[in-house]
Order: structure tokens, then sequence, then C-alpha cells
């Protein structure tokens, strides 16, 4: 028979659960969003993972005597799977930002006119 100590346990256990859940998904929204390349959209829920984070901090706070459930290790493998597939997605977007700068810098003469270019300055006719 349970006591009522085991019953909170796997309530918070069933909490810490779905919070690695809830995350892994916004990691894979994110991921997604990134690999589309629209950045005329927002990143999706922005602020879920530092929030989310939290929760699952303090929930995991409160469990430490808690021996985790199979269910829980194989989210938290997952959570990990997913947090790396975002850092690469972070990775490579940001190197391809930082070629498209570098072209961007070497068009500037073109715009703004310099020893090779005569280009006119945005203010001129």
């Amino acid at each position: 028979m349970r006591g009522p100590g085991q019953k909170m346990d796997s309530q918070s256990l069933g909490q810490e659960l779905e919070t690695v859940i809830q995350l892994t998904m916004v990691f894979e929204e994110q991921r997604q969003w990134l690999v589309r390349g629209d950045w005329t959209r927002p990143m999706p829920k922005a602020d879920a993972p530092e929030r989310l984070g939290k929760r699952l901090l303090a929930l995991r706070a409160s469990n430490q005597k808690v021996v985790t459930s199979v269910e829980l290790s194989e989210a938290v493998l997952a959570l990990q799977e997913s947090y790396s597939a975002l850092d690469h997605a972070l990775r490579v977007a940001g190197s391809g930002l930082g070629e498209a700068l570098v072209v961007l810098r070497q068009q500037a003469g073109i715009v703004y006119g310099s020893g090779e270019y005569t280009g006119r300055s945005l203010g001129s006719a």
C-alpha cells in the first residue's frame, strides 16, 4: 500500500516528465524554425526554455531523494538529443549569417562608394 509521500513523489515525477517532454518539443520547434530560415517570423516560444528549465530545476530539487523512472530517464535522453540538434542548428545558422555578413561588407563599397567603386550614397540623386 502506498503512503501519502509516495503519491506525492509519483505526482512530482509526472510533473517532471511532462516538463521534460514540453522542453523537448520547444527545442524541436525552434530547431525546425532555424532549419527553415524564415527570419520574418520570430523564434517560436523564445522564452519557454528558460521558464521550463527553471521549473525543471525546481522539480528536480524537490525530487532529489526520489528514484527516477525509466520513462523519465528516456525522456531526459531525448531532451539531450533535442538540445544537441538545436545547438547544431544554431551553429549552422550562425555560420551562414556570418558568411552573409562578410558578403554584405564586401558590397558596402558598391553602395557607398570607395576607391574601387564610384557608388552612389543613399542620399544622392
